[in-house]
């Protein structure tokens, strides 16, 4: 039984390695949880093992949906403010080529005509595709002090199967890790306007929201 006093054996002196024994009357403690199974002096009582307090639990439980709440909400943020800005260069692109579109339909010019829409537009490239497949650019205008972006790498084969889309696709450029938004308008005996704008910009916002999460 709990608590059951233990006393010296009959007839010998208690010292140091002496054999104690229940008091006559009282059970034995069984082993179990809560009861001391360890043979020492009645002044010294044994720990029992015990789990994590109640409010340690909570304090984790806290933290753990706590930040798990954060997880979800930057990888909501990014999705969002991604779709966001990949949109808006979509509306960028989308809008330029069919301006151009409708001023080529007009006037026909040739490749000087096209290398002076391209430079009229710095920021994005103007190119076409022939009826053959062959994939032009022309020049890229630039602002003062800025240095023109690689070409994207676009093939025949790729603005073929693009060709019948609506939406603005994404290729790489033939050189560095630029990013192009795409748009092809139709033009008449076979060819097709490319209009292609960076996603430089897009990318660098996108980095630096991901280093502020991981923060």
């Amino acid at each position: 039984r709990r608590g059951a006093r233990l006393q010296p054996v009959a007839g010998r002196a208690v010292g140091r390695g002496a054999r104690l024994q229940p008091v006559a009357g009282l059970a034995r403690p069984r082993a179990g949880i809560g009861f001391c199974t360890c043979v020492a002096p009645p002044t010294i009582r044994c720990r029992t093992a015990r789990g994590m307090s109640l409010r340690a639990r909570l304090l984790t439980v806290l933290v753990s949906l706590t930040a798990l709440g954060l997880v979800v909400a930057g990888i909501a943020t990014y999705a969002s403010l991604r779709s966001f800005l990949i949109d808006r260069v979509d509306r960028t692109v989308t809008g330029s080529a069919q301006a151009i579109e409708r001023v080529l339909e007009r006037g026909r010019p040739g490749p000087a005509g096209l290398d002076a829409i391209g430079e009229a537009n710095p920021g994005i490239y103007v190119g076409s595709v022939d009826a053959d497949g062959t994939v032009r650019w022309a020049a890229i205008g630039t602002r003062p002090g800025e240095t023109p972006l690689p070409q994207p790498n676009l093939s025949a084969r790729q603005a073929a199967a693009a060709a019948g889309g609506r939406h603005p696709f994404t290729v790489a450029a033939v050189t560095g890790g630029t990013r192009f938004r795409v748009k092809l308008e139709p033009l008449g005996s076979g060819q097709l306007l490319i209009v292609a704008a960076p996603l430089d910009e897009v990318d660098d916002t996108l980095h630096q929201l991901l280093l502020v999460e991981i923060v």
